[in-house]
């Protein structure tokens, strides 16, 4: 629509399709072939739909594969709510049933604990059924002698019923002692157990996984959720179990002593269902916000932690603190005001059960002014009465407390049953000794599907070939890496190694056979020794040692005071950047890989150094297939083959000498840096 009306405009007749950002929205642009351009206003808030549409468009206008991106994450797909946060689980939508027996099933394991716990609760609540029984007949019997007893039988059933009273009191602890003792044992497994199946799912995810959360998030679910979830299966079911029995135990009991008056104290028992079930709609909104916040604290506590350096080199730490404080206001507002509310809502479940017992005094009290029912049966009904109401509140406010833990539990599901890696699945091929060739066949990949990284990327390399990767920021270098490693797979074509697909080989046979250096090497807390140990856990030290040498790094650890037992420090905190590069190097020459991918690998190294290490790669390389990621091009000078990639594709190939005599891209790139370094060196 522009502006002198409606216009039908055909795919085929538009030249370009293209947007632009403007303040306060931005801009849908349609050039036509012929006539003039038609510009469309849009709002910021839909500034992702029209630029998906834009991209929609030209897809359709250029005939390349249509892909879509799921624009919306922030709202449930089936009910339209907001989620509780990007990408996560709808906890209305959530089917309770099925989320409780799954829970529930982490008690299978433990099912003779369990069943020793519910003979507890029952004995419990048995004994809980006897005080007021003798209280009746201390009342009745004892203090109104109805039964007309001199005095020494009197002092007898006194003293019987005290001692009674006692028993049941020593009773009622020692089972209290056993339920504890074994409550807090199933807690402490079920939460173990718990953890350990969270952190070997998240272990196991795929790498896009990984790139959709936040590491605090994942501390989160670890740390907050598992414990809610805990919580519940230690408090809430076995309560449940208890609750039960009391009711039943309870209802018999004051239903031989006056049926009237029982039918009449359940009366509210409709209204606690009724306030129960509003309750648990009410506080979902209130737990969820509660829940998004923590989480987000959770996040940007790990982000500062991991990017302190950052943060003291700007001085910007009264800032993150300010900022931090903000966080944990708004944490403790939501809870204060959560707890609040759920308080208001549970005093107003006291008042509906406060009714019935007033409505017994009032009848139980005539009858026995009308002489048909005992003070003491009064008694001894009103304390089972008060018993009784126990159970239906706590009916009551399960309500609010499964739907805390249903909420935590969906947040547990999520990552339980994300699709983990098979590094040994059965049915995948297995390798043996890999020859090292690799083929790319017409591969298209993006990490948003609609927005591809690669386009119809084809290429063959040969086993033991190097290849030099390089190109312009975001042109795709790294991304051909990961596919290599298979960290992913692609949207199209295939990645194939020894001419067998990539998606059909075993991960573990594949990545054991796969050496790997990273431009930032990541170093684990412990010593250098155990960090170079990591690719292959068996090695002795004189396999680690022989690998620090081919790596240089040899020299500078046996310069430190501990050696090889020098502790790397959290993330390699206690080495300089080049040290850490070449303890990385020496891991991956520990691994034997049959592979090699070096991904800017000597960029954090000075000259001396990365002179060094192209010496020992040039030794390691020989036959090994090897890729090699470069930013300094002079790093793949003696590459057998140079991929220079552009936009996703294959602009030119060949040798070092080759490339430089086509004076195309790559001798661009190099006259360039040439230009660049130049005046650095002068």
């Amino acid at each position: 629509v522009d502006a002198s009306g409606s216009r039908a405009i055909g795919k085929d007749d538009l030249a370009e399709v293209k947007t632009r950002g403007v303040v306060g929205g931005g801009q849908l642009i349609l050039v036509p072939k012929e006539g003039d351009r038609i510009l469309m206003p849009h709002s910021s808030s839909i500034t992702p739909l029209v630029s998906e549409l834009a991209r929609v468009i030209e897809q359709l206008r250029s005939g390349e594969k249509l892909a879509t991106s799921e624009l919306d994450r922030l709202h449930c797909h089936t009910c339209g709510r907001r989620l509780p946060e990007v990408g996560g689980v709808c906890p209305f939508c959530l089917d309770r049933k099925t989320a409780l027996l799954r829970v529930a099933s982490y008690l299978g394991p433990h099912k003779a604990r369990v069943a020793f716990l519910a003979l507890a609760a029952a004995a419990g609540t048995a004994v809980g059924l006897v005080p007021p029984m003798l209280t009746r007949e201390l009342v009745d019997g004892v203090l109104l002698n109805q039964r007309k007893l001199d005095f020494d039988a009197r002092a007898w059933l006194l003293l019987l019923i005290l001692f009674g009273l006692l028993g049941a009191q020593l009773l009622g602890w020692v089972g209290g002692y056993v339920h504890k003792r074994t409550s807090s044992w199933l807690g402490a497994r079920i939460i173990m157990d718990l953890r350990n199946d969270l952190y070997r799912q998240i272990e196991l995810a795929p790498i896009k996984f990984h790139d959709r959360r936040e590491v605090g998030a994942l501390m989160s679910r670890i740390s907050n959720d598992a414990g809610t979830l805990n919580e519940f299966l230690i408090g809430g079911i076995p309560d449940l179990v208890l609750n039960v029995l009391k009711f039943i135990g309870i209802f018999a009991f004051t239903l031989s002593m006056n049926a009237r008056l029982t039918l009449l104290v359940l009366v509210p028992m409709p209204l606690i269902w009724v306030w129960g079930g509003f309750t648990r709609k009410k506080m979902l909104p209130w737990h969820m916000r509660a829940w998004l916040a923590e989480t987000k604290y959770w996040a940007k506590l790990a982000e500062v932690l991991f990017g302190i350096r950052v943060v003291k080199a700007f001085a910007a730490e009264e800032r993150e603190t300010e900022g931090f404080m903000k966080r944990s206001q708004r944490v403790h507002d939501l809870h204060v005001a959560t707890n609040a509310e759920n308080a208001k809502l549970g005093n107003t479940m006291g008042i509906i059960t406060s009714a019935g017992g007033f409505m017994l005094w009032i009848l139980g009290g005539l009858e026995v002014l009308d002489g048909k029912m005992t003070l003491g049966t009064l008694l001894a009904f009103q304390g089972y009465v008060g018993m009784l109401y126990g159970p239906l509140t706590w009916f009551g406010e399960f309500n609010g407390w499964i739907t805390k833990a249903l909420v935590g539990a969906a947040r547990i599901f999520e990552i339980l049953d994300a699709r983990a890696e098979k590094y040994d699945d059965p049915s995948s091929t297995k390798l043996g000794r890999l020859e090292g060739r690799i083929k790319f066949d017409n591969v298209t990949f993006g990490y948003d599907p609609s927005r591809p990284v690669l386009k119809d990327f084809s290429l063959e390399v040969a086993p033991g070939e190097k290849i030099g990767i390089v190109g312009r920021s975001g042109a795709g270098k790294t991304t051909m890496i990961n596919l290599v490693c298979r960290f992913y797979d692609p949207d199209s074509g295939s990645v194939s190694v020894d001419g067998v697909d990539l998606k059909d080989v075993r991960l573990e046979d594949l990545r054991s056979q796969i050496g790997i250096v990273l431009q930032d090497s990541f170093l684990f807390s412990g010593t250098i020794a155990d960090n170079i140990r990591y690719a292959a856990p068996a090695a002795t030290f004189a396999d680690v040692m022989r690998a620090a040498k081919l790596a240089n790094a040899h020299p500078f650890i046996t310069r430190m005071h501990d050696g090889y037992d020098t502790e790397a420090g959290e993330r390699g905190s206690h080495l300089s950047g080049g040290e850490r590069q070449r303890v990385g190097i020496a891991r991956a020459v520990l691994a034997e890989p049959r592979l090699l991918v070096l991904d800017e690998a000597t960029s954090s190294l000075d000259v001396t150094t990365e002179r060094q290490i192209q010496q020992a790669m040039r030794r390691l390389r020989r036959g090994r297939t090897t890729f090699v990621v470069a930013h300094r091009l002079g790093t793949v000078r003696d590459a057998d083959r140079i991929v220079v990639i552009d936009h996703g594709r294959i602009v030119e190939l060949g040798s070092w000498n080759e490339l430089m005599s086509k004076e195309g891209v790559f001798y661009e790139m190099v006259k360039a840096q040439e230009a660049v370094e130049a005046p650095l060196e002068s």
